[in-house]
């Protein structure tokens, strides 16, 4: 392929690439959260867990713990 048909290619696909990313709802956020993931891909999953955790142990109580342990208990 010849370099100005390649640099075409390139815009064409940046023109396309800047319309999806002005069509998503929430740009800022996805985009700030697809460019944290794509760096560090665990790193805000385990605050997620923790905050998912404590809310299901508020809305469950006990049977929230006893289903953990259940579960770990069955692997």
């Amino acid at each position: 392929m010849q370099e100005n048909k390649f640099l075409e290619e390139l815009q064409i696909r940046a023109t396309e690439q800047k319309k999806l990313h002005s069509d998503i709802p929430f740009p800022a956020f996805f985009s700030f959260i697809s460019t944290h993931l794509g760096n560090h891909p665990w790193k805000p999953l385990i605050p997620i867990s923790v905050l998912i955790s404590i809310l299901f142990y508020f809305l469950f109580g006990k049977q929230y713990i006893e289903f953990v342990l259940w579960i770990f208990k069955v692997l």
